[in-house]
């Protein structure tokens, strides 16, 4: 916690990690939530990983890499994290 003339403030973060979005806000020091944009300035961030040539792309470069780099593109997989992986086959009959 941050001393601020001898009062201490508290400082609260959360998270939304959604299968589609995801978002990350904050408590400002006048007690308001502030969601935290990206360097794009989107407030949502789409929940996506691409893998190309050796680098990763997350949010919306990944899911702009859908189209044209499908098989290395992951999406819609918060619900499968923590789980045991079944193959490609039965994750997708899978649903949420």
């Amino acid at each position: 916690m941050a001393e601020t003339e001898g009062v201490a403030t508290k400082v609260a973060i959360g998270i939304s990690f959604g299968n589609s979005y995801s978002s990350i806000a904050h408590t400002t020091g006048e007690g308001r939530a502030e969601v935290i944009a990206n360097e794009l300035g989107d407030r949502q961030i789409p929940s996506f990983l691409s893998y190309v040539e050796g680098e990763e792309f997350h949010g919306t470069e990944a899911k702009n890499q859908l189209v044209r780099n499908p098989r290395n593109t992951v999406g819609y997989f918060r619900d499968f994290l923590g789980k045991e992986y079944v193959g490609q086959r039965r994750a997708r009959r899978y649903k949420s």
